[in-house]
Parts: structure tokens; sequence; C-alpha cells
């Protein structure tokens, strides 16, 4: 049988010529997909493929991505809460030097990768007053890294604390 024959037969029964070639062996003679010699060179036209998937199985599909994406959306959501509440400011109340019995040398690494030194007398305290939502005060001490910003501060100034304070006992 010839290939233009077996193609017009596969056409004619509607069917993909491939498949009608592996799939009909008995038209076209006995032709196994594993020993077949040799097999006549073919061109397949060009077709689509449409695989089908169960309703079920693109529900769930959808679903599953649009649980991921509110899950994202809630952290994103959630995450600048915490933003709101460190933004809390209030008034000096006190300021505090600390001697230290001999000077300290503090070394810092910096955002940027450079290393500084500097020589400290002791530590630079403030304490910080900030009004709570329920009407309270609570205080914050706040350790100061350097004597020019602890001169530049007074009692009675606004100061901005944040969530990494300790508040004083």
């Amino acid at each position: 049988m010839s290939i233009l024959t077996w193609y017009k037969l596969a056409i004619k029964d509607e069917q993909d010529p491939i498949d009608a070639f592996w799939n009909k062996g008995e038209k076209f003679g006995s032709v196994s997909k594993a020993g077949c010699g040799s097999l006549p060179a073919m061109s397949t036209p060009n077709r689509v493929v449409k695989t089908e998937l169960p309703a079920r199985v693109i529900v769930s599909a959808v679903l599953i991505g649009l649980l991921v994406v509110g899950f994202i959306l809630f952290a994103v959501w959630q995450s600048g809460r915490g933003i709101t509440q460190a933004r809390m400011s209030g008034v000096i109340v006190s300021k505090e030097f600390r001697p230290s019995p001999e000077p300290e040398r503090q070394i810092t690494l910096n955002r940027s990768g450079t290393v500084s030194a500097q020589v400290t007398d002791g530590e630079y305290l403030i304490a910080v007053e900030v009004p709570q939502k329920d009407g309270s005060k609570k205080t914050y001490n706040v350790w100061l890294n350097d004597k020019r910003r602890y001169d530049a501060v007074k009692p009675g100034d606004a100061f901005d604390v944040g969530p990494y304070l300790v508040p004083s006992q």
C-alpha cells in the first residue's frame, strides 16, 4: 500500500494520519511501534492539540491561585500595621549622663560597610513620655550614641521613639 493511499484512508476515517498508522495496523498490514523496520517518511499537517481537563481541576487551580494571591495581599496589608505603631512621638522629660569608670572605644559598622571608631566617656540617656491610645503615658528610656545629639535636645522637646526601645520599669 502506498503512502498516499494510506493517508487518504486516514483522512477518510477523520483521524490523524499518525494515529491511524499506529492504531489501525489491520488496514495497513501488521506494523508494530517497536519493530517496524523502515517507516515511511511523512509530514503531518499543522494541528491544534486541545487537552481535556476536568472542570474540577480548573476550578481547584483557580481557587488555589486566588488563595495564594489573597495570602500575599493580607501579608502586605499586615506588614504596614507595625509601621504606624513604630512612629510614636513624645516629650523628653529628663536627660541623664552616666559616666563610665574609664573611657571606652566604640566600633560601629555602618550600612555602607565602613567601620568607624570613637571614644566615649559614658552613656547618654533621655527619658521620653509617649501618650498611649487609652490616654495614659508610657516612659521610654532612649540611649543616644553621641554627645552632639544629647546636647541638641532638652527636656520639653518633642522626640520620636520606635518599637525597639524598652519601656522603663
